[in-house]
């Protein structure tokens, strides 16, 4: 078996491996479109460091209200799992 077919064999598989290679990818895709248009997106995801890796800006919001609203210095990571860790 050459390493293309293992690859492909595993990617079809392994579905947790799919979607987190599939989130990279199109991660990636919006990182290149936000340089380039400088648009605004809104982004809901579960995992702290996708969105603390792509965002300037990081706003939390519970039932339609903005709890918190963080500029992505560094420490936003930090204090997202802070919030979280009640």
């Amino acid at each position: 078996m050459n390493l293309y077919s293992h690859l492909w064999k595993s990617f079809i598989r392994n579905e947790r491996w799919r979607r987190n290679l599939l989130t990279k990818i199109l991660f990636g895709i919006l990182v290149d479109f936000n340089k380039k248009t400088n648009a605004t997106m809104v982004i809901s995801s579960h995992d702290l460091n996708h969105i603390t890796d792509i965002s300037h800006r990081v706003a939390l919001i519970e039932k339609g209200t903005i709890i918190l609203d963080l500029q992505n210095d560094g420490s936003a990571l930090a204090e997202l799992k802070n919030y979280f860790s009640v």
